[in-house]
Order: C-alpha cells, then sequence, then structure tokens
C-alpha cells in the first residue's frame, strides 16, 4: 500500500479482504469474492466455515462448501 483514503483512516472496521457485499463497496470496486467469481477461481460467491474446540479441526471454504 502506498496511500490510505481519508475515509479508511477514520472509519472504524475490521478489515479489508472483501468479503462483503459489492453494493457496499467502496468507488464499487469489485470485491475479492466478484473477482474470483468473474475469474472462474471459485464455484461459487459463498464462504462457509466449520468451527471446533481446535484450529486445527475448523475450515474456511471459499468458493463452496465441503459437505463431508
Amino acid at each position: 500500500m502506498t496511500s490510505l483514503t481519508t475515509q479508511f483512516a477514520i472509519a472504524q472496521m475490521d478489515g479489508i479482504l472483501g468479503m462483503a457485499y459489492d453494493t457496499i463497496a467502496v468507488n464499487k470496486l469489485p470485491t475479492l469474492m466478484q473477482a474470483l467469481k468473474t475469474q472462474n477461481l471459485i464455484d461459487a460467491n459463498v464462504v462457509t466455515f466449520r468451527l471446533s474446540n481446535t484450529a486445527a479441526e475448523s475450515d474456511m471454504i471459499v468458493g463452496g462448501e465441503d459437505a463431508s
């Protein structure tokens, strides 16, 4: 990153990954999920989680789900 907009500097947010809706994207830029889907790098515009008591048994899957 070489610059920081005023809006980003003063906004309180958790991250910049781009997993939110495109309607709230700054400057209407494509989100990460939109870009992955457009490039056919993911099958679906979804993120699924399997949470466990330990990190080793928890998963985050971008672009689909693991039915098992």
